[in-house]
């Protein structure tokens, strides 16, 4: 049940002044997203008391948790480009300063719960899937495809074999499907809003038996369900739709992980990568006497 269904439900047995601090969540969701609990109190001319015993009556723990479940909720009510403009004007209503902070409040949240919920466990774990493998196959529809793109890079920089599968366009993806091999490994990656694309290529895979790994905002994400394991990141933004600040943080601390394990694959490849250059520039040199 989503906050403000809960809100709805709960309501015939608030008291007044209760009933009051419900009835403006439920009209303003997205201007209590940016309000502190002393600037809400102010504006219903109540205290902080009075608002926290309110978050106990519905079932919550904290004022942050009540912001962070109406920014989901919001999040899934609105298009990508209404809810900038939303957010834009809930932000206008607050000093530059404030927003400023809340921003890189934000995006520091993001990064530490991301890197604290990953867990050595899940990470070694993801790393062993990855080495048994001899291509590692990346997607990521529009938001995540950025996030796809940078850990193909990863992985080649490190000497993974890594291509990525373009969900854009199933005909090129079917071709790499049918080429990959049995030691073939696929990392798919779905940030909100869940693309259609991916979770077909979920589907596909889960079908036919294929397992996968998934990086996404949750566990219970329409790719993460499937998956053999998940990696999650916070994909909360203050003004955007999601944000790839943590996913990258963490793809970043995969392929670190997985360089440190296969030490000797990482360093032969290094060292391949200088020979190769070296040759190519001796070779240029060359060609240009």
């Amino acid at each position: 049940m989503n906050i403000i269904h809960k809100i709805q439900e709960i309501s015939p047995a608030l008291s007044q002044v209760q009933a009051r601090i419900a009835e403006y969540i439920l009209a303003n969701p997205e201007q209590v997203c940016f309000l502190s609990v002393k600037e809400l109190a102010r504006t219903l001319g109540t205290t902080e008391v009075t608002i926290f015993r309110f978050l106990n009556k519905i079932g919550l723990t904290s004022y942050v948790e009540l912001k962070r479940e109406l920014q989901e909720q919001v999040r899934y009510w609105l298009s990508p480009n209404e809810r900038v403009a939303q957010a834009v004007r809930g932000a206008a209503t607050t000093a530059p300063e404030q927003v400023f902070q809340q921003l890189i409040q934000a995006e520091e949240t993001a990064l530490r719960q991301t890197l604290a919920s990953a867990g050595l466990g899940a990470v070694q774990a993801a790393v062993a899937l990855l080495k048994q493998s001899d291509t590692v196959y990346v997607a990521g529809h529009e938001l995540s495809e950025v996030i796809a793109q940078f850990t193909v890079f990863r992985l080649n920089q490190i000497g993974k074999s890594a291509e990525q599968l373009d969900v854009n366009n199933f005909g090129d993806v079917s071709r790499q499907l049918v080429s990959a091999g049995n030691k073939a490994s696929f990392l798919l990656i779905s940030l909100p809003i869940y693309s259609a694309e991916t979770i077909a290529l979920a589907d596909y895979l889960h079908d036919s038996g294929v397992s996968y790994i998934a990086i996404s905002d949750r566990h219970t994400s329409p790719v993460a369900r499937q998956a053999k394991l998940s990696l999650v990141c916070s994909g909360d933004d203050t003004i955007f739709y999601a944000s790839i600040s943590a996913a990258i943080a963490l793809v970043n601390l995969l392929c670190s992980m997985y360089a440190v394990t296969a030490r000797d694959e990482t360093e032969s490849h290094q060292a391949d990568a200088r020979r190769v250059l070296e040759a190519l520039q001796t070779s240029y040199e060359a060609a240009k006497s």
